[in-house]
């Protein structure tokens, strides 16, 4: 969709060897000579890449970060334009929903990134492990984020929350797996 919207190149990085190779065939079925897959981590590349992008999109990435707000920091050092769609933590929706809630610890651990102070609270994806499917991560957890740690965080490292929208009818998350929120955000 980049491509065909204009884009003089596409970066996509793909975590999960299984979904690369259907990126793969994907970019052959469609011609997408302006868009490059790469398998692997992405925190790693951002860490050693001096790329800078006029947007960064990142779909269902940070709320699989065992550090997420590391993550927004390093896209906030390569990126002028920032869409991200992300799970995130809410403690009331999580107490009223075991099936959910269940999967997190008890306690929230302080974390500092770049001097940003915020709380992980740390999933476990326990039986997910076993699907034969993909669960999302690649480690036996992760860490989400309040909204208010998430967008506190964006700002924090230099963007101005352009748009934000709450996936929820009724005042009750939409997606069955939680809370989530698209924000579209720009370099200040």
């Amino acid at each position: 969709m980049l491509q065909h919207a204009g884009a003089a190149k596409v970066v996509a990085i793909e975590a999960a060897a299984r979904a690369y190779l259907k990126c793969l065939v994907m970019k052959e079925t469609f011609a997408l000579d302006r868009v490059e897959f790469r398998l692997g981590d992405f925190i790693p590349y951002l860490k050693s890449s001096t790329e800078t992008f006029d947007v960064a999109l990142a779909s269902g990435v940070v709320y699989h970060q065992k550090n997420p707000v590391e993550l927004l920091s390093l896209l906030a050092g390569r990126a002028r334009h920032l869409f991200i769609w992300t799970h995130y933590y809410d403690a009331q929706f999580m107490a009223a929903r075991q099936d959910i809630g269940r999967y997190f610890e008890p306690q929230p651990l302080p974390n500092e990134v770049a001097g940003f102070a915020h709380h992980l609270y740390r999933k476990r994806y326990a039986e997910a492990l076993e699907w034969k499917g993909f669960c999302g991560g690649g480690d036996i957890d992760t860490s989400w984020l309040t909204k208010a740690d998430l967008l506190g965080a964006l700002q924090n490292f230099g963007f101005e929350i352009v748009e934000t929208w709450d996936e929820r009818k009724d005042g009750q998350p939409t997606n069955p797996n939680g809370p989530s929120i698209l924000i579209a955000a720009r370099a200040r």
